[in-house]
This record gives C-alpha cells, sequence and structure tokens, in this order.
C-alpha cells in the first residue's frame, strides 16, 4: 500500500528565501481559491487561501522540477503554487486527481517555516474526488459511523477541530486509517496521492499566526 513520504531538507534555505522573493514579486498574481464553509469554528465566508501560479518560465520553476522528479523521475506534468492559507482547509481531496483521472496523481508540500503548529493530517483512503469524498462522507453519517469501530483518536491528539461534524460532535477522519502528519519545518517536503483524503491542522487556534505559507505540487 501507497504511504506518503516525509523528507527533510528538501529544499534549502536559499531555494526558500528564492520562494519568498517570488511571491512578493507576483502578489498581483494571486487568486483566491476557495472560502470557509459554515461550521462553528470559523466565520463563514472567509478566504481559505490565495494561491499565485508557479509558471515553467518563472526561475523557481527550476526548483519545482528538480523536487517533483526526486519523487517521478519519468513525470509527464506538473503545476505548481505558492499558497498563503489565512484558514485551514477541511477534509478534502486535490481535485487534480479528478482532473488527470486517467493517471495516478501525486502532490507535494514544501514547508517554508519552522513552526511545528502547522500541520497537514493525511489518512490513507482515498477518494476520485471532492464529491466523491462528501459521498463516502454521508455514507459514514447515515450508518458507517455506528456499523464500523473507530480506526484512529487524532481527534484527540491533532489540531483538526475544524472537520467535526457538528450533529453527533464525532469525525469522519477518525474512521479513516491513519497515515502521516507532516509538521512544519523549513524545507521539509511530504509527497503523497492527490486522491488521498487529507486536511490542514487547525493553526488558527493558537491565535498567533496570520497566515499559513506553502508550496504545493500536483504532478503525474
Amino acid at each position: 500500500m501507497f504511504r506518503a513520504q516525509i523528507v527533510d531538507n528538501i529544499i534549502s534555505a536559499e531555494e526558500i528565501a528564492a520562494f519568498k522573493q517570488f511571491r512578493n514579486e507576483h502578489q498581483s498574481e494571486a487568486w483566491i481559491d476557495g472560502y470557509v464553509p459554515n461550521h462553528p469554528e470559523f466565520e463563514p465566508g472567509q478566504v481559505i487561501d490565495h494561491r499565485i501560479l508557479i509558471k515553467p518560465e518563472y526561475e523557481v520553476h527550476k526548483i519545482i522540477d528538480r523536487v517533483t522528479r526526486q519523487f517521478l523521475p519519468n513525470v509527464r506534468h506538473i503545476w505548481a503554487n505558492y499558497q498563503r492559507q489565512t484558514n485551514p482547509h477541511s477534509l478534502h481531496v486535490d481535485d487534480y486527481c479528478k482532473d488527470y483521472a486517467e493517471f495516478p496523481t501525486y502532490t507535494i508540500i514544501m514547508a517554508l517555516d519552522d513552526i511545528p503548529e502547522h500541520s497537514a493530517v493525511l489518512y490513507q483512503e482515498e477518494a476520485r474526488s471532492c464529491e466523491h469524498m462528501h459521498e463516502m462522507f454521508m455514507t459514514w453519517a447515515m450508518g458507517g459511523r455506528d456499523a464500523n469501530p473507530r480506526k484512529n483518536t487524532w481527534s484527540e491528539t491533532e489540531d483538526i477541530e475544524h472537520t467535526m461534524e457538528t450533529f453527533t460532535k464525532t469525525y469522519f477522519g477518525d474512521w479513516l486509517t491513519p497515515d502521516a502528519v507532516f509538521r512544519y519545518q523549513a524545507g521539509r517536503g511530504i509527497f503523497f496521492k492527490a486522491s488521498q483524503i487529507h486536511c490542514s491542522g487547525n493553526w488558527k487556534k493558537y491565535k498567533k499566526f496570520n497566515n499559513k505559507d506553502l508550496v504545493q505540487i500536483h504532478a503525474h
């Protein structure tokens, strides 16, 4: 079975500085990628994140290409962005897997700062799209939760309050198979299937961070 791979020092301090300079120089190209859904942890309608496309002609794309080929030597396609989260992502899959369903698709996240309160939580279960994951959630909520055993206690140890099912105050993720918790250390990267169910850790609860920066790569 495929398992996520966490690699330290996948990019250097100089490369981190280059990515941050890239963001400063290309802020005007950023777009809003999503908004917070209704949940008691957050005010609805807030922006989840802004992203800046890292085009092949940009100098930092050389770093993207090198890192990607470390995991996928024969990569066919790379799509990368600089991402600034202003709210954590709830459970989802990366819809890159839906866009290129005929291929195995992968995601790489690279941390730019030493902030262990910033994290990503990954499960082994996969979905074909976010819509398919919602179907899985509904199956769980409508009987699967009671018919199947809990598989982990990450809701008690990880910052995933924002993924709670509000009616029963239980967690879909607790009925999924744990894979990895990625804690942000500058230069660290994680490689996983784009179709794996995952979420951001709820870094907002610490009330000392305005955002979380990362570089994200999708590839096949």
